[in-house]
C-alpha cells in the first residue's frame, strides 16, 4: 500500500475474521498479537516459560532483519523495545542493532562470485567467537 491508502484493518480471534475494514496506512504491515494462547491450555502446558518463548521469537525476528535488512523490523514486549532496525537496506545497520556496535565494526564482509553463484558474509574477528553455533546464521535467497 501506498502512504494513506488501500490499508485494511482485521480483527480475527481464533481463527476467525470477527471484522475487516478499509483503513488509511503507513507503507507496510503491522502485526499486533496478544494472549497467544489464552484458550488453549493444551498449547500452553509446552510453553516453557515467558522468557524462553520470548528469546525463540527475538531470534526469529533477528534472523529476518539480517536476511531482509531492507526491511524495517520493530519488536516490542511489555511496551519495551527490544529490536528495532530502520529497513535502510545496510546490512552492517542490523549487526550493529543485533550484536552490538563493537562487534558490528569489527565484522569481516567477505564476497565472491563465480558464473554459477554470489556469496556474501559477515565474519567475527576471533575475539568475538563463541562456544557454540547459537550465533551462526546462514541464509540462502533470503531464507535460514
Amino acid at each position: 500500500c501506498t502512504d494513506g491508502q488501500n490499508g485494511h484493518e482485521i480483527y480475527a480471534e481464533d481463527g476467525a475474521i470477527l471484522n475487516q475494514k478499509p483503513a488509511k496506512a503507513k507503507q507496510g504491515t503491522d502485526i499486533l498479537v496478544e494472549s497467544l494462547f489464552y484458550n488453549t491450555p493444551a498449547r500452553l502446558k509446552y510453553v516453557k516459560s515467558l522468557y524462553t518463548e520470548l528469546g525463540k521469537i527475538t531470534d526469529i525476528v533477528n534472523r529476518m532483519a539480517m536476511s531482509h535488512p531492507d526491511v524495517r523490523f520493530t519488536l516490542v514486549s511489555d511496551g519495551k523495545v527490544l529490536i528495532k532496525t530502520n529497513g535502510s537496506g545496510r546490512t552492517n545497520e542490523v549487526m550493529a542493532e543485533i550484536y552490538g556496535m563493537k562487534v558490528a565494526k569489527d565484522l569481516v564482509h567477505i564476497t565472491g562470485d563465480t558464473s554459477d553463484y554470489h556469496l556474501e558474509g559477515y565474519v567475527a574477528k576471533p575475539e568475538h567467537s563463541r562456544s557454540n553455533r547459537h550465533y551462526i546464521s546462514i541464509f540462502i535467497n533470503g531464507r535460514y
